[in-house]
């Protein structure tokens, strides 16, 4: 199924196909998937079920970020 969402938020549906050491593997459908650190996951997940995952923009961090890698380009250009 396809994400849904404003432009800035997605929202999908994804099943936990297996847990490894460190990580899940999530099916999105048709054979995608990803994986994804168990530090954020539910803690009580298991195999086979179903989990909404939603990603979405942070623009206050991403502006922040930003502004910083500027400052230190402006720090290395200016610096001899």
């Amino acid at each position: 199924m396809p994400p849904t969402g404003a432009p800035h938020r997605r929202v999908f549906n994804a099943t936990i196909d297996r847990i490894e050491e460190n990580h899940a593997v999530l099916e999105l459908g048709a054979g995608e998937t990803f994986n994804i650190p168990l530090a954020y996951m539910p803690d009580d997940a298991t195999e086979g079920e179903q989990i909404r995952v939603t990603c979405e923009r942070q623009t206050v961090g991403t502006e922040a970020r930003v502004h910083e890698a500027k400052d230190l380009l402006n720090d290395i250009l200016h610096s001899s």
